[in-house]
């Protein structure tokens, strides 16, 4: 079964020292479920281009040695972006739109990961449940 990994607040620094840097150590261990894909969501402008384009500047620093430039490239391919607000309904109905998108309308585990100010945890998790995301 698929699965989609949704990281809220995916442009801040805990993603790019952590997050992607821990997800890509579980790659190179074959320890991802088949089918995974990780979704950034943020409200900074990047492109899924853009967003992998500033993580491989990052991950070689924060992977050690376990960085490998060829598997770096497989890796980020499971990376997308996508641009919404926490506080936006409407962003959160094209994050599902989006999300369905990418994992082709078939059945898919989600796991959402909130990187944000916990002032924003219960507008995040409110949004999902109003989404029909939850």
């Amino acid at each position: 079964m698929a699965h989609t990994v949704v990281i809220f607040g995916a442009s801040g620094d805990l993603t790019a020292r952590k997050l992607i840097p821990a997800l890509y150590r579980l790659f190179l261990r074959s320890r991802l479920p088949e089918q995974t894909k990780i979704v950034g969501v943020a409200r900074s402008e990047f492109t899924d281009f853009s967003w992998r384009e500033q993580l491989t500047q990052t991950i070689a620093e924060h992977a050690g040695d376990e960085y490998q430039a060829e598997k770096w490239m497989e890796f980020s391919n499971l990376l997308h972006y996508f641009v919404g607000d926490i506080k936006s309904p409407k962003d959160f109905s094209r994050l599902a739109t989006r999300l369905s998108e990418l994992e082709k309308n078939a059945p898919a585990d989600r796991t959402y990961y909130i990187s944000t100010m916990p002032q924003l945890y219960e507008a995040a998790v409110n949004q999902l449940g109003a989404a029909g995301m939850a």
